[in-house]
């Protein structure tokens, strides 16, 4: 007897496992880590769904289930498939460059193949109850590493400041600064922990943080402050999206497990879940995403608690006051907190308070993102431009000034899932997409109000509901539902909210009676589909794939590194971070041929010196070539004429030092040459990025050694206005139209303080000093040192 329970418990557990598939796959998208350095991780996490389709497609040729009921109502994966192959077609008509539409529309496949099957897997209600159980017990798992990853933190700091890195220098010796300086990197200023230690070099180097008194000179507050898990998703943007897409059903299961009728102790399993899926919440803290906190808040003070009070049986009265305490709690006691306690809340949501002291400058720095989609969507309004411009176009409609709000060097996404299909679809594109989502959310709060169902179908419901709102609401300031493995989540509880909508249809008469009716299809059928759909996707991929791959084995790899990158180069033309690294290589193997090169002409072995001529000329001209390709891919690619302007001043080194070994006239004529390219380049990357101080330093050399001192003065002035609006603008998060400079006949110059505005007055006369000196040969940055510590000296409030 005892057997064939236990067989029986085997069975069930087995077929619940089976019915769970998608989920515990959903998990190990998220949870696997590549070990090989990628400069994709969405990429890997693509390869992960489409090795989870794969899986789901053999669990069905598999299964003893020999034939499916599909639906009418089953188009619905085919609208949202047709919406990406919309998107897809229109980057052959619109003009604007996408170089991995490819790459998007394959992933779509394989997202929507795993949604169907999400649906599909699932039977019954039960399924939907152990589903919020495992969420609960993913939260505990996110909680432990995300600890875990914290006591690391604290115990070997991945980063120390510079002033820090001094302190704990100033307690050692020479030796153990040169440990540290192995450990940090400190000799190239970058104080970063090499993530390659071993456990014997991480405990050396703990017992020298110990020795620096690093652990007494460190700020606490801000080891919680800036600590961000990563974990899997490369990114804590994604990883916040995918906890609070899951993070509402495992809440929930509290809801359906407890009894009312019975007491807490007798609900001890309810509290159990309920407690589990809570500790959630601390990894979302420590993730300091603040789109993720607004999407989440959002949705559960309209969303969640609205409806379950509304939905409940208490008295109209009862009903208004809980949800005016929830406005108190929520609405007005975070107000009273941020006002009475202002270090506590600045210590748990520091980036929140961060945005908040400068919300103008936080909205312009979202704006820099939406302005390429807004762009496409103004050219291309009805269809929009297509799958995967976004990116290139960033480069294209990127201002001058566009560095004040922002550090990164474009936008690879609109950060704004709507904007970004306006950009990409157009108005077609978005408004299918909100009546998908809107389907699905509008029969989950309809499910809920059904109080003829069970618990387990309502409570699932509401929180397949409030996983979309929130993931839906981060994506208003977010780019995390262009991410696969965030993707995943979401299109994970699209396929569970599309089964519950098929197990409790609407009554509406004849209409759903025709979505409804049902069609007996072989499961072989089903998965032949798919598994077609997922080797054109396969097929689309590849290339990128294949690009992928070898780039990564070419970072790795000492002595086969060209042919690596060739063979990267050859699978994808047009990948631009093969080009770049291509790029980054030749320059390097230059650099080394030059540091050669001027070590043998002391030597005096001509023959060598040939080869060493011969090979940092090669070097260079596929360094040249591969800036050129680039180019071509993605004009403007991230500041690409700085790129170009390094390369050719090693070259002016190795130019110059040839000179004087073997002085000829052409020599003279290819630097001139080359001196003008550098300079025409750095206008056309000040363009681009007006704030690159260097490049205004380099480029007030070059125009006094190759132009007149009033083109001199001219550069200065701008040089002027770029480090003024870095020091008074960007740092302290103020508006450009904060910063009110102007060029006067005065003697002095005067700079005043008036409110958030900054008055700087610059006489004509001190800058035009300052640019016939430096035309004159004096020292470019000691002059423009001087002259810029003259005219910041504040003398009025």
């Amino acid at each position: 007897m005892k057997n064939k329970k236990s067989t029986l418990n085997k069975t069930l557990i087995m077929t619940k496992m089976y019915r769970l598939m998608p989920l515990l796959l959903l998990f190990f998208i998220g949870l696997v880590k590549t070990t090989t350095l990628s400069y994709h991780q969405k990429v890997f996490k693509t390869s992960l769904i489409l090795i989870s389709c794969m899986i789901l497609i053999l669990f069905v040729f598999l299964s003893g289930k020999k034939r499916s009921e599909l639906t009418l109502l089953h188009i619905f994966f085919g609208i949202f498939l047709f919406l990406y192959f919309f998107q897809y077609a229109g980057t052959f008509f619109s003009g604007e460059i996408s170089y991995d539409r490819e790459y998007y529309i394959a992933n779509y496949i394989f997202l929507l193949v795993f949604s169907f099957f999400t649906s599909m897997f699932f039977s019954e209600e039960s399924d939907l109850l152990w589903g919020m159980k495992l969420i609960a017990v993913c939260m505990v798992v996110f909680f432990c590493i995300s600890m875990h990853d914290f006591i690391q933190y604290v115990s070997y700091p991945k980063s120390i400041t510079p002033t820090l890195y001094r302190t704990v220098c100033g307690n050692v010796s020479t030796d153990d600064i040169a440990q540290l300086d192995y450990f940090y990197k400190g000799n190239s200023k970058n104080y970063k922990l090499n993530v390659s230690l071993n456990k014997e070099n991480k405990t050396i180097l703990k017992h020298l943080l110990k020795k620096g008194k690093y652990y007494t000179s460190v700020n606490y507050k801000s080891l919680i402050t800036f600590f961000r898990p990563a974990l899997s998703f490369g990114n804590t943007n994604y990883f916040a999206a995918y906890l609070i897409g899951l993070l509402p059903l495992g809440i929930l299961s509290f809801f359906c497990l407890f009894d009312r009728r019975k007491s807490i102790k007798e609900n001890k399993t309810a509290v159990i879940y309920g407690t589990m899926a809570l500790l959630g919440f601390i990894p979302l803290l420590f993730t300091q995403t603040t789109s993720a906190f607004f999407g989440l808040f959002v949705t559960g003070v309209f969303l969640i608690i609205p409806t379950i009070v509304c939905a409940s049986s208490f008295s109209r009265k009862t009903k208004i006051i809980l949800l005016s305490a929830e406005a108190f709690i929520f609405l007005i006691l975070p107000v009273i907190l941020w006002l009475l306690l202002p270090d506590l809340i600045g210590t748990l949501f520091p980036r929140v308070i961060k945005k908040l002291s400068a919300p103008e400058f936080a909205v312009r720095d979202r704006l820099n993102g939406w302005t390429p989609a807004l762009h496409l969507f103004v050219r291309h309004p009805i269809t929009g431009a297509g799958l995967g411009t976004i990116y290139p176009a960033s480069f294209k409609y990127m201002s001058k000034y566009f560095y004040i709000y922002s550090d990164s060097n474009s936008f690879k996404h609109a950060h704004n899932e709507f904007v970004e299909l306006l950009g990409e679809g157009g108005v077609i594109a978005l408004l299918l997409f909100l009546f998908l989502c809107f389907f699905i959310v509008v029969n989950m709060i309809r499910i809920y109000f059904k109080k003829d169902l069970s618990k387990i179908m309502r409570y699932c419901a509401l929180g397949i509901a409030a996983g979309i709102c929130s993931m839906l609401g981060q994506q208003c300031f977010d780019l995390s539902l262009r991410m696969s493995v965030t993707m995943a989540a979401f299109f994970w509880l699209i396929g569970a909210g599309f089964f519950l909508t098929l197990k409790c249809p609407a009554d509406n008469g004849k209409l759903s009676i025709l979505w409804q009716k049902k069609i007996t299809i072989p499961n072989f059928i089903i998965a032949a589909a798919a598994l077609l759909l997922v080797l054109i996707g396969w097929r689309l991929a590849a290339p990128l794939f294949s690009a992928e791959y070898n780039l990564i084995q070419a970072l790795r790899s000492k002595d086969q590194k060209e042919m690596l990158l060739q063979k990267a180069h050859k699978a994808m033309p047009r990948n631009p971070y093969v080009l770049n690294n291509s790029f980054s290589y030749h320059l390097s193997m230059m650099q080394m041929g030059i540091n050669q090169f001027e070590n043998l002409l002391q030597e005096n072995n001509d023959e060598k010196i040939s080869y060493i001529k011969v090979f940092v000329q090669n070097m260079y001209q596929k360094a040249y070539s591969d800036i050129s390709l680039l180019s071509q891919s993605i004009p403007g690619y991230q500041d690409i004429w700085s790129k170009r302007c390094s390369l050719n001043i090693q070259y002016l080194r190795f130019l110059a030092v040839h000179y004087d070994f073997d002085p000829n006239d052409e020599y003279i004529s290819s630097i001139t040459s080359l001196k003008k390219e550098v300079l025409d380049d750095l206008e056309c990357s000040l363009n681009q990025n007006f704030l690159n101080v260097s490049n205004h330093i380099s480029r007030i050399y070059l125009t006094a050694e190759l132009k007149s001192s009033d083109d001199v003065c001219s550069a200065v002035k701008e040089y002027l206005e770029a480090k003024l609006l870095i020091d008074y603008a960007k740092k302290k998060r103020l508006l450009q139209e904060n910063i009110r400079i102007s060029f006067t006949d005065e003697d002095a110059a005067e700079t005043k303080h008036i409110g958030n505005d900054w008055y700087f007055s610059i006489p004509e006369k001190i800058v035009t000093e300052t640019g016939n000196s430096i035309y004159n040969g004096n020292n470019v940055s000691d002059e423009l040192e001087k002259l810029y510590k003259l005219i910041t000296t504040t003398q009025g409030e």
